[in-house]
């Protein structure tokens, strides 16, 4: 076992942010073309959000209700944030809304959305986020960063960006560098092993 949060006996709640650092080829990909111009480089390339203890609702290849203990693997890395602040109500919304989600299938279209808006970003030099924000809006078929950033938006929280246009990494920076002062860090795994 890479890690033991439960031996931690730490408790996470409802609404609580799970940024993924994985290895595999797909993970390097979204990395790579989700990075902006003159960005940092990207260190997440999926998220969470926490709905009990030690489940999160996640959009893989459906909206699944998953152990947080799937990512105890060597060949990832987490980060877990709380929003400080949250009342209960506003964990009552993050929850609901997590849930309305569990079932549905996964935003393919919104990924190749994605892949445009980049293409066009890279071409014109200047960020481009029509495919995102106009053609794939579609709720019905949300990818991890939509599950996140939707959620919050019914309590009036962002991340920096558009919730149509939101990504693993923008959460991320939201937490760690932009409004480094809402969040408590409340796991994390050897953050120095992030690359780029």
């Amino acid at each position: 076992m890479k890690w033991d949060i439960i031996g931690k006996q730490l408790i996470f709640e409802p609404g609580d942010i799970v940024c993924v650092h994985t290895r595999g080829l797909t993970s390097r990909l979204i990395r790579k073309f989700t990075r902006s111009k003159g960005e940092e480089p990207t260190i997440f390339n999926h998220v969470g959000i926490m709905v009990h203890k030690i489940h999160l609702v996640e959009a893989l290849r459906r909206v699944y209700v998953n152990r947080l203990t799937r990512y105890n693997t060597p060949s990832c890395e987490i980060l877990i944030a709380r929003r400080k602040e949250l009342n209960e109500n506003q964990k009552t919304i993050l929850l609901d809304k997590a849930f309305d989600y569990v079932g549905r299938d996964y935003g393919f279209l919104k990924i190749f959305g994605h892949s445009l808006d980049c293409f066009l970003t890279k071409i014109f030099e200047s960020e481009i986020s029509f495919f995102r924000t106009k053609v794939f809006k579609m709720d019905r078929y949300p990818i991890c960063s939509w599950v996140v950033a939707w959620c919050y938006d019914k309590i009036e929280i962002n991340f920096g960006v558009e919730k149509e246009r939101c990504q693993p990494d923008d959460i991320a920076d939201d937490i760690l560098q932009h409004n480094r002062d809402k969040y408590e860090i409340l796991f994390a795994t050897d953050l120095s092993v992030f690359p780029g």
